[in-house]
């Protein structure tokens, strides 16, 4: 769940948002409301799925959902500059 709303979400925060703190800042809260929602789901239905990898294996789409927020929001900077320059 949260792999797919970094795949899918964060690349247009980036390209929409153009203050870098506030696209970083959007992208950690959408991951941090996901991954709640995520853990009650995979607690609820097996507790012992959540250990050290699963902490591992959302500390990296965090990380890889920051990066696309970052190529975001270079397609945002070179998309508004092109509409300046026109």
């Amino acid at each position: 769940m949260a792999q797919i709303a970094m795949l899918l979400l964060t690349v247009p925060l980036g390209i929409y948002l153009a203050n870098r703190r506030t696209a970083y800042l959007a992208t950690i809260i959408l991951f941090a409301v996901v991954l709640a929602a995520q853990t009650i789901v995979v607690h609820a239905d097996t507790p012992s799925d959540i250990n050290w990898t699963y902490w591992l294996l959302n500390a990296a789409t965090l990380a890889v959902g920051l990066g696309l927020t970052t190529a975001g929001l270079a397609l945002g900077r070179r998309r508004r500059t092109r509409r300046t320059a026109n």
